[in-house]
């Protein structure tokens, strides 16, 4: 698993985005690099109040963004499975987007719902996350949200936490 923090408008969006479509671009030129789906969280919002599972928090996103016009087959849930299966790369781009309508527990039941698409110490896939570094109040309370409270079988050592800083002078 892999933690995208940064606070609004530093690039996790656009950072994630580019990182997918540079593994595409790698597959197109013969490279060996797992598939990406880019898949966002925004329309999930207070539809997670729910409590939904996995397939239909997918289902959901894939319907309300799917943009591939009339010739292209529209992406389903097994695709997704097949990806993860296949050693891909899935992002979740905007937990915050939906953590903000949920209480603590809902957030954590929701999180741990997206983590359910790849086992701990998986062979097969990988997982990216973006968040907001501020929804959190601390690094530990961060720490524990990602860890699922250290109730689940996911360990520090799974992750992989990434924080987008401000860009210097010299990169402006």
């Amino acid at each position: 698993y892999c933690a995208l923090f940064g606070e609004l408008g530093m690039g996790k969006t656009t950072n994630a985005k580019e990182f997918s479509r540079r593994l595409w671009d790698r597959r197109r030129k013969g490279e060996k690099a797992p598939k990406s789906v880019f898949l966002d969280l925004r329309n999930v919002g207070e539809y997670a109040t729910e409590r939904p599972d996995i397939n239909k928090i997918i289902e959901r996103i894939l319907k309300a963004n799917w943009k591939g016009g009339g010739r292209a087959a529209e992406p389903d849930l097994k695709s997704i499975y097949q990806l993860v299966e296949e050693g891909g790369l899935v992002i979740f781009d905007g937990l915050d987007e939906v953590l903000v309508h949920l209480t603590t527990q809902q957030g954590q039941q929701f999180t741990r719902q997206l983590l359910g698409l790849l086992p701990p110490r998986s062979a097969q896939g990988r997982l990216l996350i973006t968040c907001r570094t501020h929804y959190f109040r601390n690094f530990k309370e961060q720490a524990s949200h990602f860890r699922l409270e250290d109730r689940d079988n996911v360990k520090g050592e799974d992750y992989r936490a990434l924080l987008l800083l401000p860009f210097d002078e010299q990169q402006i």
